[in-house]
Parts: structure tokens; C-alpha cells; sequence
């Protein structure tokens, strides 16, 4: 059982530096739209090691997903532990009942609520503008300083 629970937490480990990777590697590298425009004078796709954008996200989706099985799975194999140690730190059962049911809520409730929200959709105020470059078009990635930055670096977009 010990040898389960090091591979479990193990694994639990790399999910956590890959969700940071996937995560960091969407916010700072990968540029929004109206961003990338600013940058390479047109709308453009931008691809790691073939993927877009979506892929990663994509990628980091299923990486939380498998986290959260894992931890699952270790919250089972710890069972016992868990409630011996919210036993001794918690000694009334009321109390324990009332924390667990205010916990369980609060998980239960950031699990399905985006099952039962609605997203609000409004016509974009601009027009557009840029256009879609043809590969090989436009700037190369050296041309253009500060590549690989991402979102990071300060950009000038004037305001609607």
C-alpha cells in the first residue's frame, strides 16, 4: 500500500507542474487575438509544436481532469487518516457535521455550477479589421522583438 500511495502522489506531482506549465505557456506565451494583431499587423495563428492554442487548452483540461482522479484516489487510500486527524482537531460532532456538509457543499457546488451557467454573448463593438495571413505571409517570428513573450511585455492598443 505505501508503494501505491508514492506512485499516486508522485503522479499527482508531475499533473501539478504540467497544469503550471500548460497554464504559464497560455497566459504569457500565447497572444490573444486583438494582442497578436498589435504584433504581426494581421490576425494570425500561432502553433507549438503543431498545436494551437485551443490544443493546449485542451491539453491542460484533460491534465486537471486526471488530477482530480488522482486525488480522489488518494483521498480513498487516506481515508481513515483524514478522519482520525478531523476528529482529533475538531472535537464536537456537531461542529464536524456542519464542516462537513458546508465543505462538501462548497466542492460540490464549484464542481457542476458551470453545467448550470449561462454565458452572456453581445455583438463585438469593432469591426475586425485585420485579416487572415496566408502562410509564409507577414513577419517571421525573429523579425519580430520580444517574441516568446507573450502577454508579459507591454503593449500599446488604443482604446475603442
Amino acid at each position: 500500500m505505501p508503494r501505491i500511495r508514492l506512485i499516486i502522489d508522485a503522479l499527482m506531482f508531475i499533473c501539478v507542474a504540467a497544469l503550471a506549465g500548460t497554464g504559464f505557456l497560455l497566459k504569457y506565451v500565447f497572444l490573444s487575438g486583438q494582442e497578436a494583431q498589435v504584433v504581426y499587423g494581421a490576425r494570425v495563428d500561432q502553433f507549438l509544436w503543431g498545436l494551437e492554442e485551443h490544443d493546449w487548452g485542451t491539453i491542460h483540461l484533460i491534465i486537471g481532469i486526471v488530477m482530480v482522479g488522482l486525488l480522489v484516489f488518494h483521498i480513498i487510500l487516506n481515508w481513515k487518516t483524514i478522519i482520525r486527524m478531523f476528529q482529533r482537531l475538531v472535537s464536537y460532532s456537531k461542529i464536524r457535521r456542519i464542516i462537513a456538509l458546508g465543505f462538501s457543499f462548497i466542492i460540490i457546488t464549484l464542481i457542476v455550477f458551470p453545467f448550470f451557467t449561462t454565458i452572456e454573448v453581445l455583438p463585438r463593438q469593432d469591426e475586425g479589421g485585420g485579416q487572415w495571413l496566408e502562410p509564409g505571409q507577414g513577419l517571421e517570428p525573429e523579425q519580430v522583438p520580444g517574441q516568446g513573450l507573450g502577454r508579459g511585455r507591454e503593449l500599446n492598443i488604443p482604446a475603442p
